[in-house]
């Protein structure tokens, strides 16, 4: 079944499977808008609104080699969940300007935090989201239902992939790390206008 994405304006096509839009949005109030929107078999052309402004989600990556620091790239993406049908499909969330997330760079103890591992390499990222639910959109029987925001806390999952900063090849073991958990062990929610500190994701066997 093909899936498209969404701004919450218009409807575009795409061939990745599941994926989501985010955008921004002036309403004539003055008031600027934004969440992402996620569709499965959409067709071009249809529409949507928004109704949040943007949350941020502040994290460190580190890196170990036994007892050493390693130097990594990390590329970071943020994750929401939706059920469409009774499936639940995770996707990525397009980010919002001003986020550092695409080839972080851990090189350094400097910037560890306390608590950190000791004689690991730190990294830090910012990833700017939408902080709201996104809207769910379903092409079938010849017409599309769009389902609202569903109401509640806005959750995410933060993933970080490890990859050498000169030959861009996997490294570390494991080489991929998630989190759905803030600092202080309770789910990553993001509020509008506010910032979120990620659980550390710590990553070892970075040869």
């Amino acid at each position: 079944r093909r899936s498209t994405l969404f701004s919450p304006s218009r409807v575009t096509d795409t061939q990745h499977s599941p994926m989501a839009d985010s955008a921004t949005v002036n309403r004539p109030d003055g008031n600027v808008v934004a969440e992402a929107g996620v569709t499965t078999g959409l067709r071009a052309g249809a529409t949507a609104g928004a109704s949040t402004g943007p949350g941020t989600i502040q994290g460190t990556i580190t890196a170990i080699n036994g007892t050493a620091g390693a130097t990594i790239d990390a590329d970071v993406s943020a994750l929401q969940t939706v059920t469409v049908s009774s499936t639940s499909l995770t996707f990525t969330v397009p980010l919002f300007p001003k986020s550092n997330a695409a080839d972080v760079t851990v090189t350094s103890s400097t910037s560890c935090p306390t608590g950190a591992p000791k004689g690991a390499f730190c990294g830090s990222y910012t990833l700017v989201v939408p902080a709201s639910n996104p809207i769910v959109g379903t092409f079938a029987a010849g017409k599309t239902t769009i389902t609202s925001p569903a109401t509640g806390d806005v959750l995410y999952t933060v993933e970080a992939d490890a990859t050498n900063p000169a030959s861009d090849a996997t490294m570390c073991s494991p080489s991929s790390q998630t989190t759905s958990k803030d600092a202080t062990a309770m789910p990553l929610k993001v509020t509008a206008g506010a910032t979120t500190t990620a659980a550390e994701l710590d990553f070892t066997g970075c040869s």
